[in-house]
């Protein structure tokens, strides 16, 4: 009777202590002095780093969210900027270009080298000197003119980037500039394409002008708005079709 009175003593100590989550290895000691080692699995070893990268998972895709509307944003404000800009000029055409003028010593370093035609855009790098077309595309687009252009080689290249450089102290940013040139081969006068969205603007130096006769000549089809800027200097806002 006391050994079997034992033996359930033992059974209920080992159910009871196997309800209770223990450290592998731990050992129980039967009333009779054995001793047995239960191995417990713990779960916490697995699913704690499966949280972890879980929650690392879930931070990054939170973090790739937030940088995309953070960029979608940003660009539909440089948008609305750049539309509200652009009807500004069709209200107020030829506001803010009273600098104009300051763009003479760069059209007279031109004139010195000679230059028709300058572009200094991404998609267009080109140059017309008079006796040579270069450019580093071949689209018709590009050089604006009939006369046959040629890739650039490396001395034409650098010659662009000298011309280039000479551009870049503009008062504005500019696409491109056409200068015109007289019998005696010096300049009377030029056309700065400028370099903003939504409209097609230009600063053009003609000394002399008269807006009368300009807008007497325009072409209604192609509707240009002309505005004073100095006695040489006007600006010009060309219908964007």
């Amino acid at each position: 009777m006391d050994q079997v009175a034992a033996a359930a003593g033992v059974g209920k100590g080992v159910r009871h202590l196997t309800r209770h989550r223990r450290p592998a290895g731990t050992r129980l000691t039967r009333s009779c002095g054995d001793s047995v080692e239960i191995d417990h699995f713990d779960r916490t070893r697995t699913t704690v780093p499966w949280m972890r990268r879980f929650a690392l998972l879930v931070g990054l895709l939170i973090a790739s969210i937030l940088v995309v509307v953070s960029l979608a944003v940003g660009l539909s404000i440089k948008g609305a900027t750049e539309g509200t800009a652009a009807w500004t000029r069709y209200a107020k055409p030829g506001g803010g270009y009273n600098r104009a003028p300051e763009a003479m010593p760069v059209l007279l370093a031109l004139e010195r080298e000679r230059v028709t035609f300058l572009r200094t855009q991404d998609w267009c790098q080109a140059y017309n000197d008079g006796s040579d077309v270069r450019a580093n595309t071949l689209r018709e687009t590009c050089t604006l003119t009939l006369d046959r252009a040629e890739l650039f080689g490396a001395a034409t290249r650098a010659r662009y980037e000298t011309l280039a450089q000479l551009a870049a102290a503009l008062p504005y940013d500019m696409n491109y500039v056409q200068i015109a040139y007289g019998a005696s081969r010096q300049m009377t006068g030029a056309q700065i394409s400028l370099a903003t969205a939504f409209s097609r603007e230009s600063l053009v130096y003609e000394p002399g002008y008269s807006l009368g006769a300009l807008r007497a000549g325009a072409v209604a089809a192609d509707p240009m708005t002309y505005t004073a800027i100095d006695p040489d200097w006007y600006h010009l806002l060309e219908d964007w079709n």
